[in-house]
C-alpha cells in the first residue's frame, strides 16, 4: 500500500477523534503456515493466529471500532484503513494489481474544466501500441466537429468500429456506436438521436471518487509516461467488476487534454492477465 499523501490525511482526520486503549482480547501474530507471492513479485507471509493479551480497542468519534488491531513489541499500533477510513465518512479504493489505496473523503475539492479540450484532435490520426492482446494496437482516425459531434473510426486490423462524441464544457458523451463499420459518412448527423444510446464518459466539475456510470474518477490532474512522451493534465478513470468466481476485474481510461483517450487498460487480478493499449504517435488525417 502506497502511503498516503499528508493533505489527503489531514482531510480523513480533521474533526474527528480517535481514541484506543489497552483491552483483553484476541490479535493476530504467531507461526508462519504458508507463504505466497504477492502481485509486486515479493514473498508474503500466512501466520497461524495466537491470543495476545495487548490487543487495542478503538473508538472513531465514541464508536468502536468492531475489527482487531495489533500491538507489536516495537510499540507500533496497526489499525485497519479501511475500517477506520468509512467510519470518517471516506471512501477506500483498493487496487490489488499495485496492491495501492486511494482514498476519496466526501469533501474532497471539485474541480471546474472544459471538457471540450479533452476531445481528440481533429482530422487526425491516434496511432495505439497494444501489450497482451492482438487488437491492443489499434488506429483512431478522427474526424471534425460538426455540430458539436464528433466521429472517429477504431481500425485494430480485425474491426473496425464507429464511435459518435457529443462534447460540450460540461459532458463528453459517447451517444453512438457501431462495430463493422467500413464506410465513413454512413450516420447522418443532423438525424441522430443524441439522447436515445447517451452514455457520459466525463462530466465537469470532476472530483475525485465521482462515479459516472458504473467508472470511478482517481485522478483529475495526472501525469503519465506513455510511447508518445510524457503527458500531463490527465483524468483517469476506473471500473472494478467481480466475477460469479470472485475474481475482480478492473478497467481504466486516461484522456488527455488536447489528445482525447490517451491509454486503456484491461486487468484480469485472478488470471494476471493485463491488456493495454497506449498512445504512441499522431499523423494528420489524409
Amino acid at each position: 500500500m502506497k502511503k498516503p499523501k499528508e493533505d489527503t490525511m489531514k482531510g480523513i482526520i480533521i474533526g474527528a477523534i480517535l481514541t484506543a486503549g489497552i483491552g483483553s482480547g484476541v490479535t493476530y501474530a504467531g507461526t508462519v503456515i504458508d507463504q505466497y507471492k504477492t502481485p509486486r513479485g515479493n514473498i508474503a507471509t500466512v501466520e497461524e493466529e495466537h491470543i495476545h493479551k495487548n490487543r487495542l480497542d478503538v473508538t472513531v468519534n465514541g464508536q468502536p471500532v468492531e475489527s482487531h488491531t495489533w500491538y507489536h513489541n516495537d510499540e507500533k499500533t496497526f489499525v485497519k484503513l479501511r475500517d477506520i477510513a468509512e467510519m470518517l465518512g471516506a471512501e477506500v479504493n483498493y487496487n490489488p494489481q499495485t496492491m495501492s489505496a486511494d482514498i476519496f473523503t466526501a469533501d474532497a475539492p471539485a474541480v471546474t474544466v472544459d471538457l471540450t479540450e479533452y476531445a481528440p484532435p481533429e482530422m487526425s490520426v491516434k496511432y495505439f501500441k497494444g501489450e497482451g492482446n492482438e487488437y491492443a494496437s489499434y488506429t483512431e482516425s478522427v474526424m471534425s466537429v460538426k455540430n458539436g459531434l464528433l466521429e472517429t473510426y477504431i481500425d485494430n486490423g480485425g474491426t473496425r468500429a464507429l464511435s459518435i462524441f457529443d462534447i460540450s464544457q460540461n459532458e463528453l458523451a459517447n451517444v453512438y456506436h457501431k462495430t463493422e463499420v467500413y464506410d465513413q459518412g454512413t450516420v447522418d448527423l443532423s438525424k441522430l438521436d443524441r439522447y436515445k444510446n447517451r452514455e457520459a464518459l466525463l462530466q465537469s466539475p470532476l472530483r475525485p471518487g465521482q462515479e459516472i456510470n458504473g467508472w470511478k474518477i482517481t485522478k483529475t490532474n495526472a501525469e503519465i509516461q506513455l510511447p508518445y512522451g510524457i503527458v500531463d493534465h490527465v483524468i483517469v478513470k476506473e471500473k472494478q467488476i467481480t466475477q460469479k468466481d470472485g475474481s475482480l476485474i478492473i478497467m481504466k481510461e486516461y484522456w488527455a487534454k488536447g489528445l482525447g483517450l490517451v491509454k486503456d487498460e484491461y486487468i484480469d487480478i485472478g488470471s494476471n492477465f493485463t491488456v493495454t493499449s497506449e498512445l504512441e504517435k499522431i499523423e494528420p488525417y489524409k
